[in-house]
């Protein structure tokens, strides 16, 4: 469920956040790709493998970024910084909070070992399947899905 969020209340989980040039925004969404930036969204600059998003601040600002969270102070004319030791994690828990922390309603079954855990693990998920509760999901070396829909693991 996706609302306007005022940008303190979003950032209030954020430990050790250093704020800069703050006031108050509605955030209106939360993203760490530049293109999909819309007036009133938090672009977070995440480091990937091929990329920095420190590098694309700019182009996020001139779609309309209300805020950028960076790992280092960066000139967002004017909007509000925030800038953290570790911005993935930040996207992750900035996301949670955004979206009304939807995993706090999840219940995790996690099976371990060396050999046997296919059959156990889509077995729960068939029983999750039926039962009242909703329905099950997968991660495994075979595949992955929510209910008996499974894509092919990588």
């Amino acid at each position: 469920m996706a609302r306007d969020i005022q940008l303190a209340q979003l950032i209030a989980r954020l430990n050790n956040a250093r704020v800069y040039d703050m006031h108050e925004v509605a955030i209106s969404g939360v993203t760490s790709d530049s293109r999909k930036v819309e007036q009133g969204v938090l672009f977070v600059a995440t480091k990937g493998d091929r990329s920095d998003g420190h590098s694309f601040i700019d182009g996020a600002l001139a779609r309309g970024a209300a805020a950028v969270v960076s790992e280092r102070r960066v000139p967002v004319r004017g909007k509000p910084n925030i800038v953290v030791d570790d911005s993935t994690r930040a996207l992750a828990e900035l996301a949670s909070e955004f979206y009304g922390n939807p995993s706090s309603d999840l219940v995790l079954i996690g099976v371990t070992g060396t050999n046997g855990k296919t059959s156990p693990t889509h077995l729960r998920r068939a029983i999750c399947d039926v039962a009242t509760w909703g329905r099950g999901g997968v991660v495994g070396t075979i595949g992955h899905g929510v209910g008996a829909r499974l894509e092919e693991s990588a």
